[in-house]
């Protein structure tokens, strides 16, 4: 959406001003220092607190009151700010820019569980949602009662994107059986890889924006 080697930065606070270590006012000034450095061009959108920085496809809050809470997993930070200056760890992945339309479809993002009967897809399809981002279990499997009623999504032209429900690794096509990743995959199901749920479905609502339910474009989206 914006095609430009300037970073945007998100900040913000885990402690308010009546706090003892209100945190806020040196977050602000380290997002203005990052986003005017030079050091953060090509970073794109960014998650900066505490001083370090978080490419925004990665960053994952991971406690509910530490200050240190938003982290990026095996991917690791940008870098940090520090004495006035940004410091760079490594270059992010490259970067997917797709325009951003006037509306976005409706997705719906659903978590599977141990004896789930599948009634949720079918509650979302017959809200009307033409995506649904379910997160899978292990490496990206439902069971057997979430498996028919994904079929029957996919039998109604419904995109189905099946994405990680643990912090770390990949969601694939690895196993057979009914509700199997593999046997996912091979109904039509695709997969987020190490993309969150909440940020697949955005992603796939910006996806089936750009290009409708294009399979082959859907999936270059998730896997580039």
């Amino acid at each position: 959406m914006l095609d430009s080697p300037k970073p945007v930065v998100f900040t913000g606070a885990m402690n308010d001003a009546s706090s003892p270590f209100p945190d806020g006012p040196g977050n602000l000034l380290g997002a203005v220092i990052l986003a005017s450095s030079t050091q953060a061009r090509g970073w794109g959108v960014v998650v900066a607190l505490n001083h370090y920085v978080n490419a925004a496809r990665d960053a994952v809050k991971t406690h509910t009151t530490n200050v240190q809470t938003f982290q990026s997993g095996e991917k690791g930070f940008l870098g940090y700010v520090s004495q006035g200056r940004v410091v760079r760890f490594h270059d992010r992945a490259a970067r997917q820019r797709l325009p951003l339309p006037t509306a976005l479809p409706k997705v719906a993002f659903l978590a599977t569980f141990a004896g789930d009967d599948g009634n949720q897809v079918r509650r979302a399809v017959a809200d009307g949602a033409k995506g649904l981002v379910i997160a899978g279990l292990g490496a990206g499997n439902v069971n057997a009662g979430t498996f028919a009623a994904v079929q029957e999504a996919l039998g109604r032209g419904v995109v189905v994107v099946i994405a990680p429900s643990v912090q770390h690794g990949a969601v694939a096509p690895l196993y057979g059986g009914p509700g199997g990743g593999k046997t996912l995959a091979d109904h039509g199901c695709l997969f987020s890889g190490d993309l969150n749920g909440h940020k697949a479905r955005l992603l796939l609502q910006l996806g089936l924006a750009r290009f409708g339910p294009d399979a082959k474009a859907l999936k270059a989206l998730f896997l580039p």
